[in-house]
């Protein structure tokens, strides 16, 4: 008896669809080990398939949600700030519009730390103004000394050294320079490891190396062989060109398209699925897979199975 289905979050209620491999499977008992494995396997890659396609729906109403409502408003209080900035001004330089030094330094240091966080978020050169009358450093040079400490304490993290010619004008761009030669240094001791295993491949190999490399090589052909015999049952079988019915045709354009997708990652689980919604394939079929066939889809060949979304 199958699992039931577990609630997960950002639900929107919707369902698969077609037949999919884990139903059928769930239809009769395994008839042996080596059915219990695919059937475990193939119920977990469908599991987490289930909950990639709720964040993947979720991160589109997100993102849509934030544009359509997040975005204006944001624009709308920066906006507001902006009017605040020009009126903290306006007061400040009244004669009259402020009694006392320290309530008149309280202010300017809140319109100062007003107009850098709106800097931060937007280039102003009118709030450049405002700003370098009641600071002591100007915004230039506030942000060159801002811009030097970051890179200090970006280098004690990381232990790299970025120099003076880095080119960054801010934190964003900092780190992503930052990003950028620790990838380099990555990619320069990957190199040099790469160069000591060549060299060491160059020496020759134990007979029971050289057997283990052999075998490896035999099962990587024949998962590649299962996958490309499916899709050409398929291709065959799905191919729009021999359809005469444009509604057909066009049914079977969408199912050769995911026919194209699955055999570019070696998805032999969604190539077995779109083999079950044509009934190219059934339950009886599934179930007298024979061994040798299920080792391409059980540990050895499971990364084959899944589908890779970039």
């Amino acid at each position: 008896m199958s699992s039931p289905r577990q609630s997960f979050l950002f639900d929107d209620g919707s369902a698969d669809r077609g037949i999919r491999v884990v139903a059928v499977l769930d239809r009769a008992k395994p008839a042996d080990k080596s059915q219990a494995a695919f059937k475990r396997l193939v119920t977990q890659i469908e599991e987490q398939r289930a909950v990639l396609q709720q964040w993947q729906d979720y991160r589109t109403r997100y993102n849509h949600r934030v544009s359509s409502e997040l975005v204006p408003l944001q624009s709308e209080l920066w906006q507001a700030r902006r009017r605040m900035a020009f009126l903290l001004d306006d007061l400040l330089g009244r004669p009259s519009g402020l009694r006392g030094k320290r309530q008149r330094a309280r202010l300017q240091q809140m319109l100062i730390q007003l107009i850098q966080d709106m800097l931060l978020e937007k280039s102003d050169a009118e709030l450049e103004v405002i700003h370098d009358k009641y600071s002591d450093l100007t915004y230039a040079e506030d942000q060159s000394l801002s811009m030097a400490l970051s890179q200090d304490m970006i280098e004690n993290l990381f232990g790299i050294r970025m120099g003076d010619q880095h080119g960054a004008t801010n934190m964003e761009e900092l780190f992503a320079k930052a990003e950028q030669e620790l990838r380099d240094q990555m990619e320069h001791a990957n190199h040099a490891k790469h160069e000591n295993v060549h060299r060491q491949a160059k020496k020759p190999k134990s007979r029971k190396a050289e057997a283990a490399q052999a075998k490896q090589e035999q099962a990587a052909k024949e998962v590649s062989q299962s996958v490309r015999d499916v899709y050409r049952k398929l291709a065959s079988a799905l191919h729009p060109d021999r359809e005469t019915d444009a509604a057909a045709r066009q049914r079977k354009t969408e199912q050769m398209q995911r026919v194209n997708q699955a055999y570019e990652s070696s998805d032999l689980l969604g190539l077995l699925n779109l083999q079950l919604e044509i009934e190219q394939i059934d339950a009886a079929h599934l179930a007298s897979l024979s061994a040798q066939r299920l080792a391409h889809y059980n540990p050895s060949g499971y990364p084959q199975l899944v589908h890779h979304d970039d």
